[in-house]
């Protein structure tokens, strides 16, 4: 009898690539349409589009009709509202000179530790972070949380660089065992200080920056001050979020291996942990918002707000002419890192 052969067949690994890769494509096209922050991100940014447009329609027609346009537009860029003051928010594409801060750790509950091992009230009140080996080992290793109050940055802002000092302790031990550390923030509008509560820095959400200090320099000089590596994305992304407002208060939070003790506010004597940032803004005039009332009723029926941040006394659209007497009207609000401005 003769026999019939059966062939088994399989995918060729172009065939299992291809499968892969598109299976990729769909998985991204569903995280997407179902990503609603992003959507409503978009749908704001499209209103911005069209009220940008409209802010120009209206200033061709004021200039068409009066061969002007109206008081205050120049060639500094500048926030459409009747505010007196704070319209110093990020906005346009050349970034300003840089502006200096300093904020230290000005409370005893603005700084702490929590064991990590334990569900032991945080202590708010020792003299010393140990970052974040305790000096007595069985107590293993800690939880560093600082809050630094009243960030006056504005929303927007671009930060150039950030660093903390801190100033060594050498009253409980040393500072010379091999020593790892991480930086994190608390992903949060307005940190709020420290409790004794249990894990009440360790519950707090977390930024996803994070910057490591790997191979920290031995501390063996009591007093002497030591500067962190730059930790300007971890403030970068909380300046971001949606609820930022100049003032606001913020915590980074250290965590690794080793053992490196600094001052805490509770030392008594101002050498607790010392914040310093530099932070550059953009076009934006820090002087007032521009009063542009002329345009509505006529023009425009009411000056458009953006959806987010706007109010009638800050509209966070923003008007200028260029050197080529053109106008510029751009959105300082804008989301998801487009740019949406016209110029005609």
């Amino acid at each position: 009898m003769r026999k019939t052969h059966r062939f088994r067949y399989g995918f060729t690994l172009i065939e299992l690539l291809l499968v892969i890769g598109i299976i990729g494509v769909l998985a991204s096209i569903v995280i997407v349409a179902i990503n609603p922050t992003r959507q409503l991100a978009q749908a704001r940014n499209a209103t911005r589009r069209m009220d940008t447009g409209e802010i120009m329609k209206a200033l061709q027609q004021y200039q068409i009709k009066t061969r002007s346009l109206p008081a205050g537009i120049d060639t500094t860029l500048k926030m459409i509202g009747t505010d007196s003051s704070g319209c110093d928010v990020a906005c346009g594409t050349e970034l300003g000179p840089g502006t200096s801060l300093a904020v230290r750790v000005s409370a005893s509950t603005d700084d702490a530790e929590e064991e990590v091992a334990s569900d032991d009230p945080v202590y708010v009140q020792s003299t010393d972070l140990e970052m974040v080996q305790d000096y007595d080992p069985s107590r293993g290793n800690q939880l560093i949380g600082m809050r630094f109050q009243n960030i006056a940055v504005p929303v927007g802002a671009i930060i150039s660089s950030a660093s903390i000092q801190f100033t060594v302790t050498l009253t409980d031990g040393n500072g010379n065992e091999a020593t790892d550390l991480t930086f994190v923030g608390q992903n949060s509008d307005d940190a709020a200080t420290f409790t004794t509560a249990a894990n009440n820095i360790s519950t707090r959400p977390r930024t996803s920056a994070t910057v490591t200090w790997s191979s920290v320099p031995t501390w063996t000089v009591h007093g002497q001050t030591k500067d962190t590596p730059d930790i300007a994305p971890i403030l970068q992304e909380i300046i971001d979020r949606s609820g930022w407002a100049s003032g606001n208060d913020i915590v980074i939070m250290v965590e690794g291996t080793g053992r490196r003790p600094a001052d805490s506010y509770d030392e008594g004597d101002g050498t607790g942990p010392l914040l310093s940032l530099t932070y550059r803004v953009a076009g934006m005039s820090a002087a007032a918002c521009l009063n542009l009332n002329t345009l509505t009723g006529t023009y425009l029926t009411a000056l458009p707000l953006d959806p987010s941040l706007g109010t009638s006394e800050k509209t966070y659209y923003a008007v200028r002419r260029t050197t080529t007497n053109r106008v510029h009207v751009e959105s300082c609000g804008v989301e998801l890192g487009e740019l949406i401005s016209v110029e005609q």
